[in-house]
Protein backbone atom coordinates (compact mmCIF):
# COMPACT_ATOMS: atom_id res chain seq x y z
CA UNK A 1 0.00 0.00 0.00
CA UNK A 2 1.06 3.56 -0.84
CA UNK A 3 1.99 6.04 2.51
CA UNK A 4 1.03 8.72 0.97
CA UNK A 5 -2.21 10.66 1.92
CA UNK A 6 -4.90 10.76 -0.32
CA UNK A 7 -5.90 14.21 -1.25
CA UNK A 8 -9.01 13.09 -3.05
CA UNK A 9 -11.41 10.76 -1.19
CA UNK A 10 -13.45 10.32 -4.41
CA UNK A 11 -13.80 11.15 -7.62
CA UNK A 12 -15.95 14.27 -8.84
CA UNK A 13 -18.60 13.89 -10.44
CA UNK A 14 -19.37 14.68 -14.18
CA UNK A 15 -21.69 17.51 -14.55
CA UNK A 16 -25.53 16.19 -15.02
CA UNK A 17 -27.26 16.91 -18.24
CA UNK A 18 -29.53 19.73 -16.42
CA UNK A 19 -26.48 21.48 -15.01
CA UNK A 20 -24.65 21.61 -18.44
CA UNK A 21 -27.68 22.83 -20.12
CA UNK A 22 -29.19 25.37 -17.95
CA UNK A 23 -28.02 28.93 -17.84
CA UNK A 24 -27.24 30.80 -15.23
CA UNK A 25 -29.70 33.04 -13.30
CA UNK A 26 -28.59 36.87 -13.34
CA UNK A 27 -26.54 37.67 -10.22
CA UNK A 28 -28.43 39.71 -7.76
CA UNK A 29 -27.22 42.15 -5.59
CA UNK A 30 -26.42 40.82 -2.32
CA UNK A 31 -27.92 42.30 0.47
CA UNK A 32 -25.84 43.56 3.58
CA UNK A 33 -26.84 43.20 6.50
CA UNK A 34 -28.01 45.48 9.13
CA UNK A 35 -24.59 45.05 10.89
CA UNK A 36 -22.68 45.45 7.22
CA UNK A 37 -23.95 48.03 6.57
CA UNK A 38 -23.81 50.20 9.44
CA UNK A 39 -20.02 49.26 9.12
CA UNK A 40 -20.11 50.73 6.07
CA UNK A 41 -21.74 53.89 6.71
CA UNK A 42 -19.20 54.05 9.92
CA UNK A 43 -15.98 53.37 7.76
CA UNK A 44 -17.52 55.86 4.54
CA UNK A 45 -17.70 58.98 8.06
CA UNK A 46 -13.95 58.35 8.41
CA UNK A 47 -14.18 55.96 11.69
CA UNK A 48 -11.11 53.18 11.58
CA UNK A 49 -11.83 50.06 11.10
CA UNK A 50 -11.60 48.42 14.75
CA UNK A 51 -14.17 51.48 16.35
CA UNK A 52 -16.03 50.67 13.08
CA UNK A 53 -16.42 47.16 13.55
CA UNK A 54 -17.11 47.89 17.57
CA UNK A 55 -19.74 50.61 16.80
CA UNK A 56 -21.48 47.99 13.90
CA UNK A 57 -22.44 46.01 17.18
CA UNK A 58 -20.68 42.90 16.59
CA UNK A 59 -19.53 41.76 20.06
CA UNK A 60 -15.96 40.48 20.22
CA UNK A 61 -13.53 39.48 23.09
CA UNK A 62 -10.71 42.15 22.16
CA UNK A 63 -9.54 45.50 20.16
CA UNK A 64 -7.84 42.89 18.14
CA UNK A 65 -9.76 40.50 17.09
CA UNK A 66 -11.85 43.91 16.22
CA UNK A 67 -8.91 44.92 13.82
CA UNK A 68 -8.68 41.50 12.10
CA UNK A 69 -11.98 41.11 11.61
CA UNK A 70 -12.40 44.78 10.69
CA UNK A 71 -9.91 44.25 7.97
CA UNK A 72 -10.82 41.12 6.55
CA UNK A 73 -14.75 42.48 6.19
CA UNK A 74 -12.82 45.61 4.05
CA UNK A 75 -11.54 42.87 1.84
CA UNK A 76 -15.39 41.61 0.74
CA UNK A 77 -16.21 42.95 -2.38
CA UNK A 78 -19.97 43.39 -1.35
CA UNK A 79 -18.50 45.84 0.87
CA UNK A 80 -15.92 47.61 -1.21
CA UNK A 81 -18.42 48.52 -2.91
CA UNK A 82 -21.07 49.62 -0.33
CA UNK A 83 -18.21 51.80 1.02
CA UNK A 84 -17.26 53.28 -2.56
CA UNK A 85 -20.97 53.91 -3.08
CA UNK A 86 -21.87 55.82 0.07
CA UNK A 87 -18.07 57.63 -0.39
CA UNK A 88 -19.02 59.30 -3.96
CA UNK A 89 -20.62 62.05 -2.92
CA UNK A 90 -17.73 63.36 -0.75
CA UNK A 91 -15.57 62.37 -3.33
CA UNK A 92 -17.12 64.28 -5.91
CA UNK A 93 -17.00 67.14 -3.64
CA UNK A 94 -13.31 67.20 -2.97
CA UNK A 95 -12.30 66.68 -6.36
CA UNK A 96 -13.15 70.18 -7.56
CA UNK A 97 -11.24 71.92 -10.06
CA UNK A 98 -8.64 74.44 -8.96
CA UNK A 99 -10.55 76.37 -12.03
CA UNK A 100 -13.94 76.23 -10.80
CA UNK A 101 -12.45 77.26 -7.05
CA UNK A 102 -11.30 80.65 -9.04
CA UNK A 103 -14.87 81.01 -10.82
CA UNK A 104 -16.46 81.05 -6.87
CA UNK A 105 -14.25 83.35 -5.25
CA UNK A 106 -14.29 85.50 -8.53
CA UNK A 107 -18.78 85.66 -8.04
CA UNK A 108 -18.11 86.64 -4.44
CA UNK A 109 -15.30 89.59 -5.60
CA UNK A 110 -17.81 91.07 -7.54
CA UNK A 111 -20.85 90.34 -5.99
CA UNK A 112 -21.77 93.92 -4.88
CA UNK A 113 -24.31 92.32 -1.61
CA UNK A 114 -20.90 90.65 -0.04
CA UNK A 115 -19.19 92.64 2.88
CA UNK A 116 -15.92 94.30 2.06
CA UNK A 117 -14.12 91.96 4.14
CA UNK A 118 -15.73 88.79 2.22
CA UNK A 119 -14.73 90.44 -0.92
CA UNK A 120 -11.05 90.80 0.05
CA UNK A 121 -11.04 87.37 1.63
CA UNK A 122 -11.97 86.06 -1.88
CA UNK A 123 -9.36 88.00 -3.74
CA UNK A 124 -6.64 86.53 -1.31
CA UNK A 125 -7.90 83.03 -1.95
CA UNK A 126 -7.82 83.68 -5.74
CA UNK A 127 -4.78 84.87 -5.60
CA UNK A 128 -3.28 81.87 -3.72
CA UNK A 129 -5.51 79.79 -6.05
CA UNK A 130 -3.50 81.83 -9.22
CA UNK A 131 -0.25 80.99 -7.21
CA UNK A 132 0.61 84.09 -6.65
CA UNK A 133 1.91 83.79 -2.48
CA UNK A 134 4.27 80.88 -3.70
CA UNK A 135 7.68 81.64 -1.54
CA UNK A 136 10.26 82.93 -3.55
CA UNK A 137 13.16 80.91 -2.88
CA UNK A 138 17.14 81.55 -3.06
CA UNK A 139 19.83 79.04 -3.40
CA UNK A 140 22.68 79.61 -1.31
CA UNK A 141 25.73 78.07 -1.53
CA UNK A 142 26.96 76.67 1.82
CA UNK A 143 30.88 76.43 2.05
CA UNK A 144 33.96 78.27 3.37
CA UNK A 145 34.01 80.96 0.64
CA UNK A 146 30.02 81.98 1.53
CA UNK A 147 30.00 81.55 5.53
CA UNK A 148 33.15 83.79 5.23
CA UNK A 149 31.36 86.20 3.55
CA UNK A 150 28.61 85.98 5.80
CA UNK A 151 30.85 87.01 8.20
CA UNK A 152 31.91 89.87 6.99
CA UNK A 153 28.51 91.23 6.19
CA UNK A 154 27.28 90.76 10.03
CA UNK A 155 30.62 92.34 10.95
CA UNK A 156 29.77 95.22 9.10
CA UNK A 157 25.92 95.26 10.03
CA UNK A 158 27.35 94.94 13.63
CA UNK A 159 29.64 98.19 12.95
CA UNK A 160 26.96 100.50 11.63
CA UNK A 161 24.52 99.49 14.38
CA UNK A 162 27.29 100.41 17.02
CA UNK A 163 27.65 104.04 14.97
CA UNK A 164 24.29 104.76 14.99
CA UNK A 165 23.66 104.12 18.51
CA UNK A 166 26.57 106.28 19.50
CA UNK A 167 25.77 108.75 17.38
CA UNK A 168 21.87 108.66 19.39
CA UNK A 169 23.25 108.96 22.41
Amino acid sequence: MNNRPCLMKTKPKPPTKKARTSTKAPKRERKLSVRQERFCELIAAGKSGPDAWLEAGYQVKNRDVAKANACEALTNPYIEARVAELRKPQTKKTLSSRDHKRLLAMQLMEDPRQKTQDRLRAMEIDARLAGQFEPDRTEIEVGPKTLLSIKERAAQVASALIRSYETDS
